[in-house]
């Protein structure tokens, strides 16, 4: 049992069940403030993040035949 300043008493489970109630409410609250992209925008930037990864992948696994490479001559 939990005593708040205005002398309610609550268990413990009610007072962390309020917190994320509040918690939840002051999010969709903050949420509401948010400029978001038009569906076009999203989609763009969605678009160029693949084709990053996408590139940067390429990128990455020609360093690892580059090194393959050259490991196998050092090897061999």
């Amino acid at each position: 049992m939990c005593i708040q300043p205005s002398g309610a008493v609550f268990s413990k489970s009610d007072l962390i069940t309020m917190k994320a109630l509040q918690f939840l409410k002051e999010t969709k609250a903050e949420m509401k403030q948010v400029t978001w992209p038009s569906r076009n925008k999203a989609l763009l930037y969605a678009l160029v993040v693949i084709l990053f990864s996408v590139a940067l992948g390429y990128m990455l696994g020609g360093f690892d035949l580059m090194f393959q490479a050259l490991l196998r001559s050092l090897i061999q």
